[in-house]
């Protein structure tokens, strides 16, 4: 069983195990307030992320822009609270501890 990090935009992150039943849309909507949107990173990783933060005036969320424009290479602002995950064909995947320990430097 794998992990996910949260990164919040308003209070630091959270982590906790990704569990199978949390491949499903609904629990990513839920975690990011809104319909998501997918952003690729480096070695398989995504951040999930509202698709419609912007529009909602969602806060800006630090930590995830710095991660998307240094290692991902996104030229944008994230707002409201993110997943980190790892992608698998059409499906999300949680991450190991190392793995884990590595996105958490960012934070």
């Amino acid at each position: 069983m794998g992990m996910f990090l949260k990164l919040r935009a308003a209070d630091g992150f959270e982590t906790g195990p990704f569990l199978e039943k949390e491949n499903r849309l609904e629990w990513l909507q839920k975690q990011v307030g809104g319909p998501i949107e997918v952003v690729g990173l480096p070695e398989g990783f995504v951040m999930i992320l509202n698709e419609e933060g912007k529009i909602n005036k969602l806060p800006l969320n630090h930590a995830a822009t710095n991660i998307a424009v240094k290692v991902g290479g996104y030229a944008d602002l994230i707002v409201g609270d993110v997943l980190i995950l790892k992608e698998n064909g059409e499906e999300f995947t949680g991450m190991d501890k190392l793995e884990l320990a590595g996105w958490m430097g960012w934070c």
